[in-house]
């Protein structure tokens, strides 16, 4: 029994050292040769756009996101041709806001026609700002990848001792690394998912403007204003009125209860005084 829980023990250390390699076992090869081509494997140092044998790399793993602004005159007219523009590409809006002239969108696009839409959304009106980020997760992705492997391997290794076990001990201690090593892999699943979907989409944040307001504020008028005068004194009575009968609810009952108290404390009754009486006699 000893023995068998040495040979889980000794195994299970034996991967999980595995497992803080695999992640660079996948790509060994493709850093020696991206070397050669005088760029490093920085985590998440957002590369240049300007550096395009960087951003067309296949075997590079990068988050593109955008943002940028617009002005047109006519904000909602111009609504019909963002959506035709989005179904176009195979894009969708994750999040929309509307308000008075403006317009904004978090747009999700596949990677694939994430610069056709760009060019696109850019010629709607006149460009008050851009900018773009593209964030290099190469390293992240493959690290997942690896370490999610060797957790499936460890998972199947644990199976197969599972089938062979014969004591409640053994059957207990396997079970148990069992369901450690699954909950290891829901969330380096998790994880590799939503890199991949941020991978697979990129993100522009799209804002559209219309002319600049001259600055004048106009007034709601006279008919709202009485309105608006004769609800804020409703609001006022009603206020009052909940203020008078909490006092009648609870303001009552609690004076009669101090009331009551003082009487059998400190009044005729006299509890407090007549021990305090005994207590100075004695």
């Amino acid at each position: 029994m000893r023995l068998y829980l040495r040979l889980v023990l000794l195994l299970t250390l034996v991967l999980m050292f595995g497992c803080s390699r695999g992640g660079t076992g996948n790509y060994a090869a493709l850093v020696t040769s991206s070397s050669q081509r005088d760029y490093g494997w920085e985590e998440d140092a957002g590369a240049s756009i300007e550096d395009l044998s960087l951003t067309q790399d296949p075997t590079r793993k990068l988050i593109r996101r955008a943002w940028m602004q617009i002005q047109t005159p006519d904000p909602e007219a111009l609504e019909g041709i963002v959506m035709a523009a989005m179904q176009e590409h195979g894009a969708y809006s994750e999040h929309t806001m509307i308000y008075q002239n403006h317009r904004t969108y978090t747009i999700r696009v596949p990677e694939h026609s994430y610069q056709p839409l760009l060019e696109t959304l850019k010629n709607m009106g006149r460009l008050i700002s851009y900018s773009e980020n593209i964030e290099d997760v190469t390293l992240r992705y493959f690290d997942l990848e690896g370490r999610l492997d060797t957790m499936r391997e460890l998972r199947n290794t644990f199976q197969e001792y599972l089938r062979t076990a014969r004591t409640i001990e053994e059957i207990m201690s396997v079970e148990t690394r069992l369901a450690e090593v699954q909950r290891e892999i829901d969330w380096l699943g998790t994880d590799l998912r939503s890199l991949s979907n941020q991978l697979e989409y990129a993100t522009i944040s799209f804002e559209i403007r219309g002319p600049a307001s001259s600055g004048r504020i106009s007034r709601p008028p006279l008919d709202e204003q009485i309105r608006g005068l004769f609800s804020g004194f409703s609001t006022f009575v009603s206020a009052v009125i909940l203020i008078l009968i909490g006092i009648v609810i609870y303001g009552i009952p609690i004076l009669i209860l101090l009331v009551l108290m003082y009487w059998l404390l400190f009044g005729r009754i006299g509890l407090l005084k007549k021990a305090w009486r005994i207590a100075s006699r004695k």
